[in-house]
């Protein structure tokens, strides 16, 4: 196979630039495309002039594609997971893998079953703060990490992202997965596997949905570094901030905005060293980009994929942990 003939399920945001994306390849096109929105539908088939198809079972029987991107609801990401897994599409599903670890499980199961590979789209490992703090706290440069912290808080849903499945947990998997999914994956990259996970939070200005909107979680790995998550969506006027601290046996690193290119990633080291890193002046092709040609050059050269379905479960597991922990007011011990 020289080209993967792709199939994109829902054509809303992240579906259109993963799409987007995976048309720019060499090695890959979107062949066929499919979404309820009957006018999102329409612009998805005419960007790529691709088939089209309201429902997804229909496009992955009769379309003819290698694999498919998931870009649904996070809720749908398991039906729509194993049913191509059982036609014989290769699958990258975005983030979250899906709403628990029971339906993660069995995308994993579907996935074995059928020998598909299956990639979950976790972004955030690609965008230039985070690749470099992977990268350099990874290869023991600063030593055995102790602790991380991250702080991503803002305002509630707005704009293109306002839609009702993102206001009820059951659907979203609630902020923590919807969103946080890419901050629990962040810091399980750079501290480990977790074995506790303690949590508190509540819901105190969000009314119109049905999670928390403020959530303090604490995570304890198997390492022994600990981790503080902070998120919320209190945030008046625009105001929100998203800053990170990595704290490490043999140094410190500090981002006050890890999505800014004008800021630095601040270091020092144990021997007196410091530095700064400036975010913009790492050099790195586009996020969305890079995952897509991964997950097409796993299929085609078939090797495995960079995060497979275990690691997408990881982040859930961290997320239903947390929420568990708030519902119980107690320590959750894991494995789920």
């Amino acid at each position: 196979m020289e080209s993967l003939k792709v199939g994109l399920l829902a054509c809303g945001g992240m579906g259109m630039s993963l799409g987007g994306q995976c048309a720019e390849l060499k090695n890959a096109r979107v062949t066929a495309v499919c979404d309820v929105d009957e006018e999102k539908l329409r612009a998805a088939g005419e960007k790529f002039e691709a088939a089209t198809y309201a429902d997804y079972r229909k496009l992955l029987d009769e379309a003819g594609v290698n694999a498919v991107i998931v870009a649904s609801p996070p809720h749908l990401h398991s039906p729509m997971t194993q049913y191509a897994a059982a036609a014989g599409k290769h699958i990258l599903c975005e983030k979250p893998m899906s709403t628990n670890v029971a339906d993660c499980d069995a995308m994993v199961q579907a996935a074995e079953r059928h020998g598909v590979k299956l990639m979950i789209a976790q972004v955030l490992r690609y965008l230039p703060a985070f690749y470099w703090l992977r990268e350099h706290v990874g290869n023991g440069e600063f030593g055995k990490v102790c602790g991380i912290k991250i702080e991503r808080i803002g305002g509630g849903w707005f704009g293109e992202h306002a839609v009702g499945w993102r206001t009820l947990r059951a659907e979203s998997g609630g902020f923590l997965m919807e969103v946080n999914a890419h901050e629990l994956d962040f810091m399980r990259c750079i501290a480990g596997e977790a074995r506790r996970v303690f949590a508190i939070g509540g819901n105190y200005v969000q009314k119109g949905q049905d999670y928390e909107d403020l959530t303090l979680v604490s995570v304890e790995y198997q390492s022994g570094a600990v981790g503080i998550l902070h998120a919320n969506q209190l945030c008046h006027g625009g105001m929100g901030a998203y800053t990170g601290r990595v704290l490490c046996e043999g140094g410190t690193l500090f981002f006050d905005n890890g999505f800014s290119a004008d800021s630095p990633i601040r270091f020092a080291k144990a021997d007196g060293t410091t530095g700064e890193q400036r975010i913009g002046d790492i050099q790195l092709e586009n996020p969305v980009g890079h995952e897509i040609r991964l997950f097409v050059e796993a299929v085609l050269n078939d090797t495995p994929v960079p995060i497979p379905g275990s690691e997408g479960r990881a982040a859930v597991e961290l997320a239903q942990a947390a929420y568990r922990s708030i519902a119980t007011g107690q320590p959750v011990e894991l494995p789920l």
